[in-house]
């Protein structure tokens, strides 16, 4: 499962150095496309397959994510992939951003620091929809209100 969040910064030329953790299982070259929340998401190219194949008669998917959807090769020696310039404009990044590379379990979602940052202290993440369970995306967990009771048998306090 991929997991974590790391911040590069992005060059001039829109280059951006992809994590050693997420090399392996990204594969080279691996496909990047855009995502809800103006994020792009990176997934391996098998795993596209796979995920064109199931998804393939849905208007939206062929639409939104396929359309935008390009491989992206891997500098062995920096670790840097280009995102192409239609991508850098729909995730509104530019030449010298801090960029968050963060594993969502079998993806990677990319998007501008400060972006990441607001989703972080809101609490709210765009959802991909049904490729979050394709991408064993983790969900947000249901909450019961938090309720406290103490009591003090024998004078020592027992939280309940």
């Amino acid at each position: 499962m991929l997991s974590g969040t790391y911040i590069y910064g992005m060059d001039r030329k829109g280059r951006v150095v992809m994590p050693v953790q997420f090399r392996k299982p990204l594969g080279a070259p691996f496909v990047l496309t855009r995502a809800p929340g103006q994020c792009l998401l990176a997934v391996s190219a098998p795993q596209w397959e796979t995920i064109v194949r199931r998804h393939e008669q849905s208007v939206l998917f062929r639409g939104y994510y396929l359309s935008a959807a390009v491989e992206c090769p891997v500098d062995e020696s920096t670790g840097r992939f280009l995102i192409p310039h239609t991508l850098r404009e729909y995730a509104e990044l530019r030449p010298m951003d801090e960029i968050a590379i963060c594993g969502i379990g079998r993806a990677v979602q990319v998007a501008k620091r400060s972006r990441w940052e607001e989703h972080l202290q809101s609490g709210e993440f765009p959802t991909l929809g049904q490729l979050d369970l394709d991408l064993d995306v983790p969900r947000p967990s249901e909450t019961q209100p938090y309720r406290q009771r103490v009591r003090r048998p024998l004078g020592l306090p027992v939280v309940h």
